[in-house]
């Protein structure tokens, strides 16, 4: 019998601590790509995997009308298709 322990990362993403006169739009999702690619080109994530969470607890009308470009969200898709494959 192996006993050997897998520790499967995760990274939280809380779009309702995000503060719009902080952070751009688009340093937000900035980090949040820059951060995903660190995840996935980490060999050992290729073995193990890892896990995203998105807590949309507090989120306000007015972030969610600044994540709502459908520009940027067809442009979003591309991006995951092409780096999950």
């Amino acid at each position: 019998m192996n006993n050997a322990l897998l520790i499967i990362p995760f990274f939280v993403i809380r779009p309702g601590n995000w503060d719009l006169d902080r952070l751009s739009r688009q340093d937000f999702f900035s980090l949040a790509y820059m951060t995903a690619d660190r995840y996935m080109f980490d060999p050992t994530k290729h073995i193990g995997g890892f896990g995203m969470v998105i807590d949309m607890g507090g989120m306000t009308s007015k972030q969610m009308t600044s994540l709502s470009d459908r520009k940027h969200n067809k442009f979003s898709t591309k991006i995951w298709q092409v780096s999950c494959s």
